[in-house]
């Protein structure tokens, strides 16, 4: 049986290097296709035990969007702890109390603009948003620094920089 690669070698092989359109209709690059995580236990194990190393003390985690989803309730049963989806403008998941602190997970920040969609939906349904991780971010350039600040959001912690794929 072969062994199981480093967390970076994983993500390389569900990330591709192409031209998208996102939600809002802007263009960016790449596109993560977490089938290819799943369908790999051992490396979804890497990446969840990896991602869930980031989560810090906080009480429930949450998605920022639905594609980030699956990603985020692994890590939720990682950690032991309730999950809320957000989908559009709406959430899902456990109903968590207002003031609970929550963590958002997504797969790939690229302009930031999810990540601080989701934590402005948060804080909107009174969550307390403490912070944010991704397998993968893209550089600075794309402005995702810019727009989690101006959404409140002063860290993100990503295994990974496109860049390094």
């Amino acid at each position: 049986m072969p062994s199981v690669a480093n967390v970076t070698d994983i993500l390389r092989s569900c990330y591709s290097h192409v031209e998208v359109a996102g939600r809002s209709g802007a263009r960016g690059v790449g596109v993560t296709n977490l089938k290819r995580l799943f369908g790999r236990p051992r490396e979804l194990r890497l990446v969840v035990e990896a991602l869930a190393a980031t989560v810090g003390d906080v009480e429930a985690v949450a998605s920022s969007d639905t594609g980030s989803s699956p990603l985020t309730a692994v890590v939720a049963f990682e950690l032991a702890l309730p999950a809320v989806f957000v989908r559009d403008e709406d959430l899902s998941g456990e109903r968590l109390r207002a003031g609970t602190k929550v963590h958002l997970i997504d797969d790939l920040v690229h302009s930031g603009e999810s990540v601080a969609s989701a934590a402005r939906l948060l804080r909107r349904t009174g969550l307390d948003v403490r912070g944010a991780s991704c397998m993968l971010v893209a550089p600075e350039s794309t402005g995702w620094r810019d727009t989690l600040a101006a959404a409140g959001l002063h860290r993100l912690d990503a295994l990974a920089m496109t860049t390094e794929l």
